[in-house]
């Protein structure tokens, strides 16, 4: 008879049968969350946020009062974590400080405005949320965007730091159900997130032939024959706001949704999902939350926002450090002389 295999054996040649692919390990994936007290709608807020961001987010990482910044540091290169997303409160206002692991750079941001994806839902005639819509990460959508300034070309570096990039030639359009735009004033100096589901109906279809189209059964009970339901203009509804040519687009693909195939007409809409945030960047700093602050609204003594250097180079912070190790070798070199002294 054959020795038995243990219960661990077994779960370790499960789990290493069901390893995830490297395309999978190498995307990036954040953590999101908060410190300290901040209030139930930012946390319903930051449950909205690892919505938006899934798949590649943890959506049930939980936070107790005793986690430190560094127990989330430890963990984050098992979970192949590249950024980290932090709310935290003050009594003056709301911040949102997002950080690349485990080097930096961080970005620090005022939470201006926010409003939840359910108040954003329940405004909406029509909502679009199903399960299969964070099966895939969302298209990311930059609108506006002043190139010319240093801290604003980093912002957008960052959060397209915390997707993954789509290849154009083997991605699918069935798998790009979502949008993540963000636009940003440069009047006021702010950054607008909002997110978006994507929607595709037929082109040139009217609404009976939709809901034919969905394999629904209509009700026929006031019609003498099936043909007045398509062409009597009586029953037509009006309210169906008419589709322009600038939304509609030719298909390259076949979609999962019915009616459109590969070589037809879709209309392409987008129904937001929420939440909505205004940020404002208020400062930059060099290293992962410490380190030299390259960039302060409120202050103008500060730097222009350069490239973190290389592995190999010292950073500032190294290089602080080394001098204030300095004083204590000379120091103990100095007093070397005089203890081997005593002791004769």
């Amino acid at each position: 008879m054959g020795k038995k295999r243990g219960r661990m054996v077994r779960r370790s040649k499960a789990a290493a049968g069901s390893q995830e692919p490297d395309s999978l390990k190498n995307a990036p994936h954040s953590f999101i969350f908060h410190r300290g007290r901040v209030g139930r709608f930012v946390r319903q807020l930051i449950k909205d946020l690892r919505m938006v961001f899934s798949p590649f987010t943890a959506a049930k990482l939980q936070v107790r009062r005793n986690n430190s910044l560094k127990d989330f540091v430890a963990v984050s290169g098992i979970f192949s974590v590249s950024h980290f997303l932090i709310f935290t409160r003050t009594e003056e206002s709301l911040n949102m400080r997002i950080m690349h692991v485990p080097r930096g750079p961080t970005l620090s941001f005022k939470v201006l405005q926010y409003c939840l994806a359910s108040d954003v839902v329940s405004a909406l005639k029509k909502s679009l949320c199903y399960n299969k819509q964070f099966a895939n990460p969302p298209l990311l959508i930059f609108s506006h965007i002043d190139r010319s300034l240093d801290h604003v070309r980093l912002v957008q570096t960052m959060i397209q730091g915390m997707l993954p990039s789509l290849n154009i030639d083997t991605v699918r359009l069935d798998d790009i159900r979502r949008v993540v735009l963000i636009n940003y004033d440069k009047e006021e100096g702010c950054f607008d997130f909002r997110h978006y589901g994507i929607k595709t109906v037929p082109a040139g279809v009217s609404k009976q032939a939709k809901i034919v189209l969905k394999r629904k059964v209509p009700d026929l009970g006031t019609y003498q024959d099936i043909s007045e339901y398509f062409t009597n203009p009586e029953y037509l509804s009006e309210s169906e706001p008419e589709e322009g040519s600038a939304n509609v687009v030719e298909l390259s693909q076949d979609l999962r949704t019915r009616g459109c195939k590969k070589s037809t007409e879709v209309a392409v809409k987008l129904i937001e999902m929420g939440p909505r945030l205004k940020l404002q960047l208020y400062k930059v700093e060099e290293g992962f939350s410490s380190g030299q602050i390259l960039y302060h609204a409120f202050g103008s003594d500060h730097q222009p926002v350069e490239q973190p250097e290389a592995s190999g180079s010292e950073t500032s912070e190294q290089q602080r450090r080394k001098k204030r190790k300095r004083p204590t070798k000379t120091a103990i070199k100095e007093k070397r002389p005089a203890l081997e002294s005593d002791e004769l």
